[in-house]
């Protein structure tokens, strides 16, 4: 796995050193769970190589010698892969798959793949045609097939690449003795995919004649749902110089119509035949009777003409008959499948509303989704796409389903906030999203932002996944999350007002947006408060705060996203310190003399370093659970700066003036090396004091300062401020400061065991300690070496019972 680019550009070369590399007999990568264990070589297992920060990339090498180069006259590569790959032979790229970047250009030592594929794809040898680029750079002596693996992410659970290499010849003589080719078979072949297989009988003295037969093991019947029409070129663009040059003297001869095999499974293509506009039936004109699940293929006016313009990609089932070819004024389309039903009658036009650059400016008909435009005689379901540069539809959508700070568990009856992550290569657009819990659907989103919130009322282990289609109609589906939903015991939470620019949590104020950014800066800060169990509202901060609004929320959270402005007037200042809730203030700047007068000055100093806290009170509640040293700093980090779109964001503002009215110091700044050394961070007010404001107010209710959020980075927006900084002690901090101001406890979880059944058998979700007993009457132990979930195999050979302790 390279770690840097040193070996960009020679690593594939015929004449690169690698004497130093591990070597095995089988693929690489790794596995973090199973299904891949059986494919990699152990010299080749790279798991103690992975980490979350590492790109994920394998360098593979195979040399084999040639005495001379034979007449082969195929040669076929065939890869076992999670998810891409680029490959070599003898330096130069013969195929690639899921792979950034164009065509005979490298990808960089840490690129991604830019699609996934799935285990069970990838657990199958997949085969492509390299005969056109790789046989003419076959040579004797030493020759390298060079593999560049791609993962698609860097916390991704498992990676392979497992690569081999078939020549082959086609004999044209049959032959007269017993040739070493050839294996005796006396019993039945089993066969485990569809195949055409050729045999003859030898009688001892000569062979008979050869003879063959294709097999198809599991296909299903061609039909309008799993067969579509997908693209139509008719009146292509003139032939070049070149073109005409090599005899493809005719724009006909480019013509072609691609058919693709939207199901899961492979179709028998036997009996499908066009009846009208073209001339064609896969029974007689073709060698290719199966459509793997989810592939294509063209059926051509002229299969070099096809190759010379489009490459070498597609795979032609074969050619027009009888003379036939599209008609460049528009025509009936018709096919018919499996037992003469239709699959398709359709009548495409040259004129308006129809996609006019498909005639004869080199552009062709592509359907767009067939979910979204069902009706293939209309215009509206077909796009002009050019030839040239986009022969065929891109990659299906990967789709990954994320939980806020990757939870594996939630509190019954808790708001679980589910989003989508969407990796097209071609960042094609979604046409719908839909999110299944256990199987069920709990709305479909037909744009963004993909973002579900989900309450669940039963507890137990949950299956979360998203499945969505593009505008081409092609589908993806996230990997499985399990989420332990756990009966709450805990005591209640608390109804938190979140004053900020930004009133929901998934959406950016305008400004922000225009920075670029897509969620509100403070979104962490608010999710953090859902998973304690609390309720949070958000209110857009304004310079006329309304008071019994406020007053109804149990706690109020001035955000550091916010404009000190709104706080600045004697009015202002009377209504907030008049409330009669807590208050809570992140940002500094709010609280400057000139604004809500908790200081005597306005002096503030943006903290550069990341920063430890001194406690001045070391027995605050704020710092249950918080490790101090003996000079009662903290032993571990309370906050770091942070970087939002590459640039470095400013630290928090910390106050260097004295506090008002009697405020009591809880910590201050303790990272020697930083210009806001010293700095109070942390401090509060009592019911009753009198702050230094020109009102002189009176606070109703008590008020904390407790600064955490950057600080916008130079040039940008104030409206980009507060993104969470917190590291995870701050955060422990930060959540014991809002259950000290608003009197809750800690949210506590009582014991749980849930038990799931799978096809891999039983597994037991638990929380605290798992133990086992052979009766409910004991002798209760702990289960030795359990896992979460713990497997419990299927079938048990004995009675057990089990149950999980604090």
């Amino acid at each position: 796995m390279p770690e840097n680019n040193t070996l960009d550009g020679s690593w594939f070369e015929v004449g690169f050193n690698d004497a130093d590399w591990p070597s095995g007999q089988a693929g690489a990568g790794y596995e973090n769970g199973s299904g891949y264990d059986d494919f990699i070589a152990p010299s080749l297992n790279f798991s103690e190589a992975v980490s979350s920060q590492n790109a994920e990339t394998i360098y593979m090498r195979t040399h084999f010698t040639l005495e001379e180069v034979p007449s082969f006259d195929q040669l076929t590569l065939e890869v076992r892969y999670d998810d891409g790959f680029i490959a070599y032979l003898n330096g130069k790229e013969v195929a690639r798959s899921n792979a950034p970047g164009n065509r005979g250009t490298p990808a960089a030592w840490n690129a991604s793949a830019s699609a996934s594929h799935n285990d069970t794809q990838a657990a199958v040898f997949e085969a492509v045609d390299i005969t056109a680029e790789g046989l003419n750079v076959l040579r004797p002596g030493d020759n390298v097939l060079a593999i560049h693996g791609l993962n698609v992410s860097n916390s991704s659970s498992d990676f392979l690449i497992w690569p081999r290499l078939t020549a082959s010849t086609t004999l044209t003589e049959e032959p007269t003795g017993q040739d070493q080719a050839v294996f005796r078979y006396e019993n039945p072949i089993l066969l485990q995919a569809s195949a055409r297989l050729k045999a003859r009988s030898f009688d001892g003295v000569q062979w008979s004649p050869l003879n063959q037969a294709q097999f198809l093991i599991n296909a299903v019947p061609a039909t309008a749902q799993n067969l579509l029409l997908t693209q139509i070129h008719y009146h292509p663009a003139a032939p070049s110089g070149e073109e005409m040059a090599l005899g493809f003297d005719q724009r006909s001869d480019f013509e072609f119509l691609q058919i693709k095999n939207v199901s899961q499974k492979p179709v028998d293509l036997r009996e499908v035949a066009f009846t009208d506009g073209i001339t064609f039936h896969f029974q007689d004109d073709s060698f290719l009777h199966e459509l793997p699940a989810g592939a294509k293929c063209v059926v051509v006016a002229d299969p070099d003409a096809f190759r010379f313009r489009f490459g070498s990609q597609e795979t032609i089932a074969g050619m027009f008959q009888q003379q036939t070819n599209l008609s460049n004024a528009g025509e009936r389309l018709q096919a018919t499948g499996s037992g003469g039903n239709p699959l398709w009658d359709l009548t495409y036009d040259d004129q308006e509303p129809w996609p006019t650059l498909a005639d004869g400016q080199g552009y062709y008909l592509s359907r767009l989704s067939p979910t979204l435009f069902p009706d293939a005689n209309s215009s509206s379901a077909w796009e002009a796409v050019q030839a040239a540069t986009d022969r065929t539809l891109p990659p299906p959508p990967s789709i990954s389903l994320l939980l806020p700070d990757e939870q594996t568990s939630v509190a019954q009856g808790q708001n679980v906030n589910i989003s989508a992550n969407i990796a097209s290569s071609q960042n094609t657009p979604m046409a719908r999203l839909e999110c299944l819990i256990d199987g069920v659907s709990i709305g479909e989103l037909l744009g963004p932002p993909y973002l579900w919130n989900w309450k669940p009322e039963q507890s137990g282990a949950h299956l979360l996944q998203i499945q969505g289609w593009d505008v081409y109609g092609q589908y993806g589906v996230s990997e499985e999350v399990r989420l332990i939903v756990i009966p709450h015991t805990g005591p209640s939470s608390a109804r938190i007002a979140w004053v900020s620019f930004h009133t929901d949590e998934t959406t950016a104020s305008n400004a922000a947006r225009a920075a670029g950014m897509t969620e509100a800066p403070d979104a962490l800060y608010t999710r953090l408060l859902t998973r304690d169990g609390h309720e949070v509202y958000r209110i857009a901060t304004t310079s006329t705060p309304d008071k019994a609004l406020l007053e109804s929320y149990d706690l109020v959270i001035v955000s550091r996203s916010v404009a000190s402005g709104d706080y600045a007037s004697d009015a202002q200042g009377m209504t907030w310190h008049g409330l009669e809730t807590p208050v809570m203030i992140l940002g500094g700047y709010v609280t400057r003399s000139n604004r809500l007068g908790f200081t005597q000055g306005t002096t503030m100093i943006d903290a550069a370093s990341p920063i430890y806290l001194k406690a001045k009170d070391p027995s605050h509640p704020v710092f249950e659970g918080i490790p101090l040293d003996a000079e009662h700093v903290m032993a571990q980090l309370y906050a770091e700066p942070v970087t939002w779109n590459g640039i470095l964001q400013r630290g928090i503002s910390i106050n260097q003036n004295p506090l008002s009215g009697g405020g009591k110091i809880i910590a201050t700044h303790a990272t020697h090396s930083d210009n806001a050394y010293g700095g109070i961070v942390i401090a509060e007010w009592e019911p009753g004091a009198t702050i230094s404001h020109a009102a002189e107010p009176i606070l109703a209710e008590k008020r904390m300062l407790f600064l955490t959020g950057s600080r916008e980075a130079s040039g940008f927006t104030s409206e980009t401020a507060g993104l969470f900084d917190l590291t995870e002690e701050g955060g422990h901090m930060f959540l014991n400061a809002v259950r000290y101001l608003t009197q809750t406890q800690e949210t506590t979880f009582g014991s749980f065991v849930a038990i799931e059944k799978s096809d891999q058998g039983l597994w037991i979700y638990y929380t605290g300690t798992l133990q086992s007993a052979p009766s409910l009457q004991g002798p209760w132990s702990d289960v030795v070496g359990s896992q979460n979930p713990h497997p419990l195999g299927s079938p048990m050979d004995r009675m057990q019972f089990f149950r999980s302790v604090p």
